[in-house]
């Protein structure tokens, strides 16, 4: 554990662990501590960045949600909304998005991708590639700047349509 995110304790199925940024100090210290049962739900973009213990799944953001990856499956990449009570707020600051990376073991956030990288995120806050062709696919939200996992949202014009940045 060397980050912030959750870890799933494989060998005992009920402890597990989340790791936060304490940054009481005068550095900041990574800080592990056992997760304990919440109440949390994945109802609104105000839980964005907790998990729900019941089902060990985290809110990305209102009733999105990220779960640990089967066992032997590729890692999945999701788009975390910023969120004040979150253990990653002193990591993805508001009106930025975060890249957390689900593994079967970690949902951490993914700080491999920088260099300004552009991404899509579809509405279900997966995040693949910017395609070639340089458009997301229609359903999908276009993310830039993207350094050390951290994310600007794109906005563009549509007809009808409010986009918050």
């Amino acid at each position: 554990m060397d980050q912030v995110g959750f870890y799933k304790n494989v060998d005992d199925t009920v402890t597990h662990t989340k790791c936060s940024m304490d940054t009481s100090g005068e550095e900041a210290t990574l800080k592990c501590e056992g997760l304990t049962t919440s109440s949390d739900t994945c109802d609104s973009a105000a839980n964005s960045g907790k998990i729900v213990t019941s089902s060990l799944t985290l809110c990305l953001d209102g009733s999105k949600t990220a779960t640990f990856v089967a066992t032997g499956n590729d890692p999945i990449q999701y788009l975390l909304n910023y969120g004040a009570d979150s253990i990653f707020n002193t990591v993805i600051a508001e009106n930025t998005y975060g890249i957390i990376k689900a593994t079967e073991d970690s949902m951490t956030l993914d700080t491999t991708v920088t260099s300004n990288k552009e991404v899509c995120a579809d509405v279900d806050q997966k995040v693949t590639d910017l395609p070639e062709s340089g458009s997301c696919a229609a359903t999908s939200t276009l993310y830039s700047l993207c350094t050390s996992g951290i994310c600007q949202k794109i906005c563009k014009v549509k007809t009808g349509v409010n986009c918050k940045c």
